[in-house]
């Protein structure tokens, strides 16, 4: 078994499943459909806020629009010691 196949499988799975598959090229900056602005963008924050949201529907609307996200750490930033 390759690993494409391996993945395809797996991606099929987790549809059965009731899972939401996007091709990563897909909602890349550049894809067809962008979720984040730059590839250094890590948090799909749309998506997060609307998980939030649906796993937690008694909870008091937390943001209004803006999700607060801590800034991810970036490649040109020094490790810690």
């Amino acid at each position: 078994m390759t690993e494409d196949q391996l993945e395809q499988l797996s991606l099929d799975w987790f549809r059965e499943t009731g899972w939401d598959y996007a091709n990563g090229v897909d909602i890349s900056p550049d894809g067809d459909d962008p979720e984040r602005e730059d590839y250094r963008v890590v948090v799909l924050k749309d998506r997060l806020a609307e998980a939030v949201a649906r796993l937690n529907p008694d909870l008091p609307q937390l943001f209004s629009g803006e999700l607060p996200v801590p800034a991810a750490p970036t490649a040109t930033e020094e490790p810690l010691a």
